[in-house]
C-alpha cells in the first residue's frame, strides 16, 4: 500500500497553498473511516464529495473544497482511474492516523485523529522532516564555488528586552513567540551585522533546512533577474519561450501572469479529487507512488501540457506551485542551463554563501524549486542582504541594477484581494513569487509551510529569517503574529 513507502507525501499536496489542513486532513480522517465500511471506491467518492464545506474551509479558505472554480469555464473532469488513486491516498493517510491513535490507547472523546506531518512521511516528528528533506527526495545541488565566504560580524543586542504584542492588550518575549511557533532557527541582522542568532539544538550551523515555498521566491528573484538584463521579455507570452505549451493553459499567459500567479488555470492547490489538484501534480512528480493502474502523467512536463484555461489571464492571484514549473522550464530554456546552475552562478557564489544549497527534483530529473529548496541559515541571511542591499553585496553589483526595486514595487493589489484568501493580506499583493507588504518601511518576504520566512525592511535596515516546523501548510497561520515580531525587533534595532 502507499504508506509502505517512505514517500507518501499527501501532506505536501498542501503545501505552501495558502490553506488550512487541520480541517483536510480531518474531513479525510471521517472519510476513510466511511471507507473502510463500503467495497467500492464510488461510495467513497461520494463520501468525499458529502463533507461540508465548513469542514473543509476552517478559515474560509476555498483553495480546499473538492471542487472549486472561480469562473464559469468547467474544470475537465480527470478519468475514474486518477480519481480513485486519491481515494487510495486519502485512505491510506487517514488509516495511518488512526493505526497512531489506537497505539496511544485509542481516540479520546468520539474524535477522528488528524495525521500530521510526521505521521505520513512516517518520520518521528516535523523538524526532522524539514532537517532531513534533501535525503527523503532526489536533490540537486546548488554548488557555492570557489568564492570566499563573505563575513557576518557579530554586533549582539539582547533580545529579552523585546515585548511582542498579542493584539489584546498583552504582549510575550521573543523566546515565547519562537516557541509558540516551533522556531528551529532565527537570524536578525541590522547593516549587515549579527545582532541575534539562534538554532535549534538539533540544527546545527551547517544543517541545510527546507524552505518550502521560500524556494518559489528564490526562482522568481532569478527570473526577475533575467527580465532586467533583457534576457527574458516578461510581457511575451509563456508559448513564445516553450511552443510545446501551445494549446494548453499557458498558451497565451505571459511571462509577468505567470510570475504574479494570476494565470487562470484549471487546477487547484489543494485536495481536489474529480479536477486536477496538487496530488495528481505529486504523483506525476513522484513525490507519491503512482497506484497500479494509474493513468496520470508520470512527469511534471507532460502534466503541465494537460492542464487546460479556466478564465481569464491576470485578473485573479491564485496561488500555484505548477506556475513555478513553467517559470523554470522557461528560464532554463532561454538560458540553456538548468535552473540549480542559475542559481549557483547568480546569487549562491557571488554572494560568498557558506555552503551549498539544493533544490528539489522530480523523479525524471526535473528541478522543482516551487516545491522547496533548502539553505544554511546564515546564507539565507546572506540573501537577504542582498535583497536589502538592491543587489548590491559582498563588494560588487550581484543583481541587475532594478531588480529588487522591481520587486518592492510590488504587483496587482486588486488581483490578490480578488482572490479567495484576499482577506487575509490586507495591503499585501504578490509579484515575481515574493510577498510585498507596500508598509511604510516597504518590507517584503519569501515565505513558506512550515513557517519559513525571509523578511527585508528596508527602512529599518533589517533582515530576519525564520525557520520552523510549524507543522501546519497554511502560511498565514502565524502570519499575524510573525508580523508583530518583525515590527517589535525593527523597533529594537532603531533604538524604539
Amino acid at each position: 500500500m502507499i504508506f509502505a513507502h517512505k514517500s507518501p507525501r499527501l501532506i505536501l499536496a498542501l503545501l505552501l497553498a495558502g490553506s488550512t489542513l487541520a480541517g483536510t486532513v480531518q474531513a479525510a480522517s471521517e472519510i476513510a473511516a466511511q471507507v473502510s465500511a463500503r467495497d467500492s471506491l464510488e461510495a467513497a467518492r461520494q463520501a468525499f464529495h458529502q463533507v461540508p464545506p465548513s469542514v473543509l474551509l476552517p478559515r474560509s479558505s476555498r483553495a480546499l473544497l473538492p471542487k472549486t472554480n472561480d469562473t464559469q469555464t468547467p474544470l475537465p473532469k480527470l478519468d475514474q482511474a486518477q480519481q480513485q488513486a486519491v481515494q487510495q491516498i486519502i485512505k491510506a493517510a487517514a488509516q495511518r492516523a488512526a493505526q497512531r491513535q489506537a497505539q496511544k490507547g485509542g481516540a479520546q472523546s468520539g474524535q477522528t485523529p488528524s495525521p500530521s506531518l510526521a505521521d505520513i512521511l512516517q518520520l518521528d516528528n516535523d523538524r526532522h522532516v524539514n532537517l532531513a528533506l534533501e535525503k527523503l527526495f532526489p536533490h540537486t545541488v546548488v554548488p557555492r564555488g570557489g568564492h570566499a565566504v563573505s563575513e557576518l560580524p557579530r554586533a549582539l543586542r539582547n533580545m529579552e528586552a523585546v515585548r511582542i504584542s498579542t493584539g489584546d492588550s498583552g504582549s510575550i518575549s521573543v523566546k515565547d513567540w519562537m516557541n509558540d511557533t516551533a522556531t528551529d532557527g532565527l537570524l536578525v541582522l541590522h547593516r549587515g551585522q549579527i545582532v541575534y542568532e539562534f538554532r535549534d539544538r538539533a540544527m546545527g550551523e551547517q544543517q541545510p533546512h527546507a524552505l518550502w515555498s521560500v524556494g518559489k521566491s528564490l526562482a522568481g528573484l532569478v527570473a526577475a533577474d533575467l527580465v532586467q538584463e533583457g534576457t527574458l521579455d516578461a510581457s511575451a507570452p509563456i508559448s513564445h519561450y516553450l511552443p510545446d505549451m501551445q494549446g494548453s493553459a499557458w498558451e497565451d499567459a505571459t511571462v509577468q501572469e505567470t510570475l504574479d500567479m494570476t494565470t487562470a488555470i484549471g487546477y487547484e492547490e489543494g485536495v481536489t479529487v474529480e479536477t486536477p489538484g496538487v496530488i495528481h501534480y505529486l504523483i506525476a512528480a513522484g513525490m507519491i507512488p503512482a497506484p497500479e493502474g494509474y493513468t496520470g502523467e508520470k512527469n511534471v512536463g507532460d502534466f503541465l501540457k494537460t492542464l487546460s484555461k479556466a478564465g481569464e489571464h491576470g485578473q485573479v492571484f491564485r496561488y500555484k506551485s505548477v506556475d513555478t514549473d513553467v517559470i523554470i522550464r522557461v528560464m532554463e530554456k532561454v538560458t540553456g542551463k538548468s535552473y540549480a546552475e542559475l542559481l549557483s552562478e547568480r546569487i549562491w557564489q557571488p554572494m560568498g554563501a557558506e555552503t551549498n544549497g539544493y533544490v528539489l527534483q522530480d523523479g525524471s530529473g526535473a528541478q522543482l524549486a516551487g516545491m522547496g529548496a533548502g539553505s544554511i541559515l546564515r546564507d539565507l541571511g546572506r540573501l537577504g542582504e542582498v535583497l536589502r542591499l538592491e543587489g548590491r553585496y559582498n563588494g560588487q553589483q550581484i543583481l541587475q541594477p532594478g531588480t529588487v526595486e522591481n520587486i518592492r514595487q510590488g504587483g496587482s493589489r486588486e488581483a490578490l484581494q480578488a482572490s479567495p484568501d484576499g482577506s487575509r493580506w490586507t495591503g499585501y499583493s504578490y509579484h515575481d513569487f515574493w510577498w510585498v507588504s507596500h508598509d511604510e518601511d516597504g518590507t517584503f518576504e519569501a515565505k513558506g509551510f512550515s513557517g519559513q520566512h525571509i523578511h527585508v525592511n528596508p527602512a529599518a535596515e533589517l533582515v530576519i529569517v525564520k525557520l520552523s516546523s510549524y507543522g501546519t501548510p497554511d502560511p498565514f497561520a502565524t502570519h499575524v503574529q510573525d508580523r508583530r515580531a518583525f515590527a517589535a525587533i525593527a523597533g529594537l534595532v532603531r533604538g524604539n
